[in-house]
Parts: structure tokens; sequence; C-alpha cells
């Protein structure tokens, strides 16, 4: 069962579900990492359809990592979400260009994989990644060239471009939600302990 990690949950606007709870709005059933929650918003707040908008487009939802058909269905999730509310219009830009990014970079390391061509790699990294940490990025191509089938090597090199190539609009969404008094309200398996359900911090100001 896919589960949540503890520095994920700790920045979702999450809740430990309590038996009779008042309903404060209108309210969706979701899945959040395998577990049944429900999405809910204010009374004066929005509708069933843009809070299934709103978990369609979440970062759980559109996730980012090096599988290609992950990218790609967490792009077309984000594009489709139909009645996302214009206060998260700035996350849904900031995460599809990371993933639209994050999709060139491994398409290229696919690519150097079987060519071993380093200035074709560059040039179709060079835009995905500011000037000045494109130099590191090619040096740690060249060692992972070097590396042949080491897996270490080519991670090393996914870490590099994941830490400079910008934000992924992550951290966005949970602050809108919590702006917009947005909750997932879940109730976790018992075994995997109180600490995993706890709060998200407060906003820095």
């Amino acid at each position: 069962m896919k589960t949540a990690n503890k520095s994920t949950l700790a920045i979702l606007s999450i809740v430990v579900m309590s038996a009779g709870a008042p309903a404060l709005g209108a309210q969706v059933q979701v899945m959040l990492f395998g577990q049944p929650c429900l999405l809910q918003g204010t009374p004066e707040g929005f509708s069933e359809i843009q809070l299934k908008a709103i978990h369609q487009a979440s970062p759980e939802q559109a996730p980012i990592s090096s599988e290609l058909s992950t990218l790609k269905t967490s792009l077309e999730r984000l594009k489709s979400a139909q009645d996302l509310p214009q206060e998260l219009q700035k996350y849904r830009e900031l995460r599809t260009a990371r993933l639209e990014a994050r999709l060139k970079f491994e398409e290229a390391v696919i690519k150097a994989h079987r060519s071993g061509d380093a200035e074709a790699f560059s040039e179709a990294t060079k835009p995905l990644i500011h000037a000045r940490r494109h130099a590191g990025l090619m040096k740690k191509f060249k060692v992972a060239q070097k590396a042949g089938p080491s897996q270490k090597a080519w991670e090393d090199l996914r870490n590099y471009f994941v830490e400079f190539s910008g934000s992924d609009g992550e951290e966005d969404f949970h602050r809108v939600l919590r702006r917009l008094k947005i909750q997932y309200h879940c109730s976790f398996d018992e075994e995997r302990g109180d600490e995993e359900a706890a709060p998200p911090p407060a906003d820095k100001k």
C-alpha cells in the first residue's frame, strides 16, 4: 500500500477526523496516499466540483518522478483540472513548468545512456536549469558517464538537477489551502502512529 512519508505529511493541511464532526461546507471523498479522506471547505467557500479539481491538481495526484509515464500523467491531470480556483493558478503554472522540465531532462538522460553524446545532453538541458548551475550539471553527467552502469552516479545527476531546477509549487499549494481554510480530513491506520497525522507548521512570516 502506498503510504505518506513524514516530511510530506508535515506540510499537508491534514487533521485527524473525529466522530460526529459537523460539516463545515462542501466536501468530497478522495484517496490520499492510499487512505480514504474528505476534502472539505467552508460553507461560503468552494463547490464539490472545485474541490475535486483541487485534489486532482494536488502534488499527491500530480507527482514529480523519474518515470516518463508518471510525469506525462501528472501533466495531463494538471492541465485537465477544470474549475480550479484562481488562487491556485500560480501553483499550477509552477508545477506544470517543473514537470515539463523534468520530462525533458529524463528524456535527455535516456538518450545520453544510449548515445553517450555529452554535447547533445548539454544542449537539451541548458534551457532547463540556471546557467550558473549548468556547468555543475555537466560535471555530474561526465562522472555518470565514466561510472557506466552505476545507478548511484546517475541518481547524483538527477538529485543535482532537482535541487537547482526551481520551485515545484508544492509549498504554494499548501499555503493557499490553509489561507482558503480547505482541509483534508483523514483517518489514518492506527498502527502508523499519531506522529504521522501531525498538523502542518504555521506559515513563516
